[in-house]
């Protein structure tokens, strides 16, 4: 009798766990959709660490496909737009223009939604609750990091549309780094083409523009004899791949590791001669980065996670010169 009294209490707890589960995925499920086929312009500002930028953004979807322009409104100039095929960044302080293909990359909502059940067991997903931001109620919703090797977020979703009005990165202690909140929106029905153009690009700025957006492939293969020791609990490596980026001469190994939520990057390139490289650790609100130098080359490893999880993985790093 008593077994059966402890069977029908785990299932009484189990069942609104479940239906609490289903919950989260249905507003990640909208917020995903809302990011890739709503239109909406309006303006959000940054903060990252103790950098606080101010941003408009024009999104739309139509028969072209997903398109965007982001353009600051304080701070440097710069420009983002993208499609379902590249990246372009327009920087007139420096005369540049760095033209990348998008690839495969899913978006942060797409990505939270993929990530659900593999991540589950280091985050804890929970709805909090509502909030109101640029004049629209949201639903907040909580991604909890079980252990201090990862980031949690607070996100808040609008109520009708399923639009990210305001996020938060959060470490373990509930410290925010990085966050990014609309003080207007709006969501008209029909956006025009030229609201996609480049406002900022002249014709006498430097074009770089990585050879895969050109039709070029490399066949180049990763080398091997890089290794990664040991990786933090529940990461684990996804992809690696030689690729040709428009910042670089040469082509950089890169490794990509995840835990189903929390991307790093790992970027191994060739030591260029008299180049002087920084190496340590960087940060900038919510995103780390360790650079070391490891036979001739330069090892960066990189991403929106807490600096002990970057350092764990750039220290693991070796060039192993036995394997064939």
């Amino acid at each position: 009798m008593l077994r059966g009294i402890l069977l029908a209490g785990m299932l009484f707890i189990c069942l609104p766990l479940a239906a609490a589960q289903e919950e989260v995925k249905e507003w990640l499920d909208k917020m995903a959709a809302a990011e890739q086929f709503l239109n909406y312009e309006g303006t959000f500002i940054y903060t990252n660490g103790p950098q606080v930028e101010t941003m408009q953004i024009v999104h739309g979807f139509d028969k072209h496909g997903e398109r965007e322009r982001m353009s600051s409104l304080t701070g440097d100039v710069r420009e983002i737009i993208r499609d379902e095929k590249h990246l372009v960044s327009v920087l007139p302080v420096r005369k540049k223009v760095l033209i990348e293909s998008r690839g495969k990359q899913l978006s942060s909502p797409a990505k939270l939604l993929e990530g659900l059940e593999q991540s589950e067991a280091y985050y804890e997903y929970s709805l909090k609750g509502a909030e109101r931001i640029a004049g629209h109620n949201c639903q907040i919703l909580s991604i909890y990091p079980k252990d201090n090797f990862r980031y949690g977020y607070r996100l808040c979703i609008e109520i009708e549309t399923g639009i990210l009005l305001k996020s938060l990165t959060q470490d373990h202690a509930g410290k925010t780094h990085e966050q990014m909140m609309f003080t207007s929106i709006s969501m008209p029905e029909f956006i025009e083409t030229d609201q996609f153009h480049s406002v900022m690009h002249k014709d006498d700025f430097d074009l770089k523009q990585s050879p895969d957006t050109l039709g070029e492939k490399t066949l180049a293969k990763p080398d091997r004899r890089w290794m990664i020791g040991e990786l933090p609990p529940g990461f684990r490596i996804t992809e690696e791949a030689m690729r040709q980026i428009a910042s670089s001469k040469q082509p950089v190994q890169h490794i990509i590791i995840d835990d189903g939520l929390a991307s790093i990057s790992t970027f191994i390139a060739p030591s260029q001669k008299d180049e002087l490289v920084a190496e340590g650790i960087f940060r900038s609100g919510g995103l780390n980065a360790y650079t070391r130098l490891i036979a001739n080359h330069t090892v960066t490893v990189i991403g929106e996670v807490p600096e002990k999880t970057i350092r764990f993985i750039a220290e693991s790093i070796s060039y192993n010169i036995s394997t064939p």
